[in-house]
């Protein structure tokens, strides 16, 4: 399975929700070196109940914006998906 997710590295704490577009991750994992990526597919791996060995950055290394591969059931993943929680959306004024 391929998924777009959108991340914002440095963070104080780590979620993850989707929306309409992906998945959207906040982590405390630092854009140096390589390491927010290593640290978002540890993440992802254990909110998704996966071995981390099936998941990999597989394209956005130097982006926020990030395409990941799971190689893993899709129903498991699937599911755990769709137990997120939905991106809080902001308003406006």
């Amino acid at each position: 399975m391929i998924f777009h997710v959108r991340v914002k590295a440095s963070q104080r704490t780590d979620a993850l929700w989707h929306d309409q577009s992906g998945l959207v991750a906040y982590i405390r994992g630092v854009p140096k070196d390589g390491e927010a990526n290593d640290y978002l597919e540890k993440y992802i791996a254990k909110r998704l109940s996966v071995p981390k060995s099936t998941i990999r950055v597989v394209n956005g290394l130097q982006s926020k914006y990030k395409v990941i591969e799971v190689l893993a059931d899709e129903k498991t993943v699937a599911a755990a998906i769709g137990a997120l929680e939905e991106f809080p959306q902001t308003t406006l004024f």
